[in-house]
C-alpha cells in the first residue's frame, strides 16, 4: 500500500513540476569507486554518480552557515537546491519503484528549503524555534546525503 500511495505521490510531484528535467537512467554497467567511508570501495549505478554529481554542486550547505542562513545567497542556495531535487522526482518517479524511498526523502528535504525561505528566514528567533525552522535548516542543508544513502540503499538491494 505504501508503494502505491508513493507511486501516486511521486506521479503527481512530477507532473507538477518545474519544466526541464535531467534524465538520468540507471545502467547495468558499473564502474569501481571509493565511497564516502574511506576504507570502503563499492560499485556505484550510473544513476548514483549523476545524482551525486548533481546534489552535490546544487548543495546549499556552503552558503548557509551560521548567520548566513539569513543571506539572500542562501535563499538563492537553498531554491536551487529545491529546484534540483524536483528534476529528480522527476527521473525518480520515471524509473518506478525502485528510488521510491529516495523520491520521498527528496522530497522532504525540498520542502524543508522551501519552508525555512517562506515561513522561517524574516521570523523572530522565538517563531523560527516554535516552528521547527532549526530543523528545516538543517534538514535542508545536510538532506543531500539522505538523499543519496536511500539511492545507493536501493541500489544495493537489487
Amino acid at each position: 500500500m505504501r508503494a502505491v500511495l508513493a507511486a501516486v505521490l511521486l506521479m503527481a510531484v512530477a507532473a507538477c513540476g518545474a519544466s526541464g528535467s535531467i534524465q538520468a537512467a540507471p545502467t547495468t554497467t558499473n564502474a569501481m569507486t571509493t565511497t564516502t567511508a574511506p576504507t570502503t570501495t563499492t560499485s556505484k549505478t550510473k544513476f548514483l554518480q549523476v545524482w551525486e554529481r548533481e546534489l552535490t554542486a546544487a548543495s546549499p550547505r556552503a552558503k548557509c552557515r551560521g548567520g548566513d542562513a539569513f543571506t539572500a545567497d542562501c535563499m538563492l542556495a537553498l531554491e536551487k537546491f529545491a529546484t534540483t531535487i524536483e528534476k529528480l522526482v522527476k527521473t525518480v518517479a520515471a524509473e518506478g519503484t525502485r528510488y521510491f524511498d529516495a523520491g520521498l526523502e527528496a522530497l522532504e528535504v525540498r520542502d524543508a528549503a522551501r519552508t525555512w525561505n517562506e515561513q522561517c528566514i524574516t521570523e523572530p528567533a522565538e517563531v523560527r524555534i516554535e516552528r521547527g525552522c532549526l530543523q528545516a535548516l538543517f534538514k535542508a542543508t545536510n538532506g543531500e546525503e539522505a538523499i543519496l544513502a536511500e539511492i545507493y540503499e536501493a541500489d544495493q538491494a537489487r
